[in-house]
């Protein structure tokens, strides 16, 4: 829901994106469920134009803290990590590397809040 919100709704200043960074072609389709996804990820159209992480480019400048845990259910950490380090990319071609970060935790799919609440202070 933060993905989409923050990319849609012009009054979020900030977000913190809790264990849903993936991509749809890697994670979705080919590594984890072989298409048993979640809900959320099913954007139409979405992927003759790019994948999530390009999705949530379109959030750029606004800043994004992404939660993912190591020993994730939900998602692959592994492919989690590329969809981080491709939104990266987005963000840095955006000028404003300084505005996204990951909390990586050891847990599973869940709110971490470690970085979170200093991550909202300082862009609030």
């Amino acid at each position: 829901m933060t993905t989409h919100l923050i990319i849609n709704d012009p009054r979020l200043k900030v977000a913190v994106v809790s264990g849903y960074i993936s991509t749809v072609r890697g994670d979705a389709l080919l590594e984890r469920g072989k298409g048993n996804t979640c809900g959320a990820q099913h954007v139409p159209g979405l992927l003759a134009h790019g994948d999530i992480p390009d999705m949530l480019g379109l959030a750029a400048p606004k800043p994004l803290l992404f939660e993912m845990g190591k020993k994730e259910t939900c998602f692959h950490f592994p492919d989690m990590l590329r969809a981080y380090q491709h939104l990266r990319r987005i963000y840095k071609a955006a000028g404003a590397s300084d505005r996204i970060a990951a909390d990586i935790h050891p847990d599973d799919h869940r709110w971490s809040g470690r970085k979170a609440w200093a991550w909202l202070e300082r862009w609030l």
